[in-house]
């Protein structure tokens, strides 16, 4: 066992991490040293910097692979040795949002005209039009066609509905 696995170990074990997550940064942290050839703690962030770059145009690993490699080599330089966890900015390593937090109204326009259900597709047009968030509607708990009805009423051309 080499000196960084049970360094590894010990924080992983004091900062209650999974076994998966160690066992996980072990593997990351085993090919990083497989990599720089030299003890772990004779390592410059110049050469860490340059395994990423190595690993992104070399190899070219996956985004999560990417993430989880510098989750791992983070984790041992900041806690095991002690460096800054400012330097290991470098590398931008978050996860892209599936779906922006605000949609412009040509956005939401181009996703209703996809909608081919037509209960549905009135229902979200009345939703957008009386600015009724998605997320606070739950539609199990309610008939989608008895919410258009409700919203959609002969007598009122609009109506605030309160759904409890």
């Amino acid at each position: 066992m080499y000196k960084f696995e049970k360094q590894l170990l010990e924080e992983s074990q004091l900062r209650a991490h999974t076994k998966v997550t160690y066992k996980t940064y072990l593997l990351r942290l085993r090919q990083f040293h497989n990599y720089i050839d030299k003890p772990l703690d004779q390592v410059y962030l110049s050469e860490i910097r340059e395994y990423f770059l190595y690993l992104i145009n070399v190899k070219k690993i996956g985004r999560e692979s990417l993430r989880n490699s510098f989750y791992a080599v983070r984790f041992y330089f900041v806690y095991c040795l002690n460096f800054n966890k400012e330097d290991f900015w470098f590398i931008n390593v978050r996860r892209h949002q599936k779906i922006p937090t605000i949609l412009s109204q040509k956005e939401v326009r181009d996703i209703l005209a996809k909608v081919k259900v037509l209960d549905y597709k009135m229902c979200l047009n009345s939703m957008f039009f009386l600015e009724i968030q998605v997320a606070n509607i739950t539609f199990s708990r309610i008939n989608i066609k008895s919410f258009v009805q409700i919203i959609f009423s002969p007598f009122v051309t609009k109506k605030v509905v309160i759904l409890s």
